[in-house]
């Protein structure tokens, strides 16, 4: 799955340095460090992607991290830039020192930092309390079946034995794991090596949750974002989204597995309220930044959901809705940086039709695919993830995100009226962009307009094909 993801951020990179150098970096060789700082970001993302202990992942992480601070306090002269980078350090600080707390807790406890080793011990720690001939008939089975010999079992392929029964809810030989068990396994085993594990987890999904500004950990995001340059804000909107999705995946599925019980419901409580609060915050909002960073939390919250159900299909489903959610948020930005840096207003937008009618035009699309109108992309990946849900019974979750969805639509199709129907008036003359970007913008929202057709099964293809050499 690496490669992939590999794939995606450094084709995201390049397009993105060179749809905006000639506009904002050529002209004014002030800011070329900007390309510079990306670097970074991109460098500290890719070490992500291989990552196998917390050291590691800590050293990346806040590489990105620092990264992103300089990115948001780039412009110098511009006080407003200033304060966004200020302002992100401080509040950066406190997720970065529960990183660090949460991974001192994690090496006080057992002693290791290893995934692979973390993994191992969590998991024979939790395993439900049956008697040891059942499951080690269970592992025998399950390694035969896989064309592994009695003989060549050894502790790593039975952790991951109980693993795997673990995630198919039953043990071979009608021996289930009931709820009760699974608590009785977490909590009767060295309760404070389980809860001071269960703190670190808490304690690293609050960093993460908070670097893709998820509720109730997304207070800093408009403030920051709204003062912050448009490009840096652009890179580091959809830049994080799929980097951090990547690791909060791998972890999920890895040493937090074991706790399944606490981490489920919290990660779904997050991402409903990440919808709920993108909703509130949406309506009424008129900066154009803060709009899309109301907007994204809604797509957040999506992706956790799906993420909550701890299934094959609630992961194809979150890895289906990343890439779409991110091409869509790219090309909105993308429009908006050709707009220029003076654009601050939804209300500017009624200026678009005049001066670029056919960007005005895709824009629009964009917007019905944001919010979820088919035969658009945006339509199937959230169908995706309210299948998803319902095939594991989340009935009230699904009505609760259906309702949303709806309700959506008023501030998703108000940027329509704006764009189309209010009068403009002033006349603005732009830039006209360049035909190689309107190459780039039509190819890629040829994607999008035709993607029940020529991208879905391919893309799912490539997940499932991913998803089961993880699993």
């Amino acid at each position: 799955m690496q490669i992939y993801f590999f794939i995606y951020a450094t084709a995201m990179v390049a397009i993105f340095l060179y749809g905006i150098a000639d506009r904002f970096f050529v002209k004014e060789n002030r800011e070329i460090e900007f390309p510079i700082l990306v670097f970074f970001t991109y460098l500290g993302a890719v070490f992500l992607f291989v990552i196998h202990n917390f050291i590691d992942f800590m050293l990346a992480i806040e590489t990105v991290t620092l990264a992103s601070y300089a990115l948001a306090a780039y412009e110098r002269k511009n006080r407003f830039s200033t304060y966004a980078g200020v302002q992100y350090f401080i509040l950066g600080s406190i997720p970065s020192g529960m990183l660090i707390l949460g991974t001192s807790l994690l090496y006080k406890n057992w002693g290791t930092l290893f995934l692979e080793d973390l993994d191992l011990l969590l998991t024979q720690m939790n395993a439900p309390k049956v008697s040891a001939v059942s499951l080690t008939e269970s592992s025998l089975l399950l390694n035969t079946s896989n064309g592994v010999s009695a003989d060549n079992i050894s502790l790593s392929s039975f952790g991951a034995s109980v693993n795997e029964l673990y995630q198919t809810g039953e043990l071979l030989g009608n021996l289930t794991v009931s709820s009760d068990q699974e608590w009785e396994s977490i909590f009767s085993v060295v309760s404070p090596q389980t809860f001071g594990t269960i703190i670190a987890m808490i304690l690293i999904l609050f960093n993460l949750l908070f670097k893709i500004t998820a509720a109730p950990f997304h207070f800093w995001a408009p403030s920051i974002y709204g003062k912050a340059p448009l490009p840096s804000v652009t890179f580091l909107s959809i830049f994080s989204k799929g980097m951090i999705f990547f690791i909060l995946f791998k972890l999920v599925f890895t040493i937090f597995y074991s706790f399944r019980l606490i981490l489920i419901p919290f990660l779904l409580f997050c991402g409903v309220l990440s919808v709920l609060f993108g909703m509130i915050g949406a309506f009424a909002e008129k900066v154009i930044k803060k709009f899309f960073v109301y907007s994204s939390m809604g797509h957040v919250g999506f992706m956790l959901a799906a993420l909550s159900v701890s299934s094959l299909e609630g992961s194809s489903a979150t890895f289906h809705y990343l890439p779409v959610y991110i091409i869509t948020s790219f090309l909105m930005w993308f429009i908006l940086l050709h707009m220029g840096r003076d654009t601050h207003y939804l209300t500017q937008f009624n200026t678009l039709k005049n001066s670029d009618p056919i960007l005005a035009m895709v824009f629009a699309l964009l917007i019905f695919s944001m919010s979820g109108i088919p035969p658009l992309g945006g339509f199937f990946i959230k169908l995706d993830v309210l299948a998803a849900l319902l095939d594991n019974s989340r009935f009230y979750t699904n009505f609760i995100l259906l309702f949303f969805t709806v309700a959506s639509f008023f501030y998703y199709l108000r940027v329509v009226k704006i764009i189309f129907f209010d009068d403009s008036k002033v006349y603005v003359q732009r830039q006209s962009a360049t035909q190689e970007r309107l190459w780039i913008i039509a190819v890629i929202f040829l994607v999008l307009l035709f993607y029940i057709l020529i991208v879905q099964k391919p893309l799912l293809a490539i997940q499932t094909e991913a998803l089961a050499a993880l699993f």
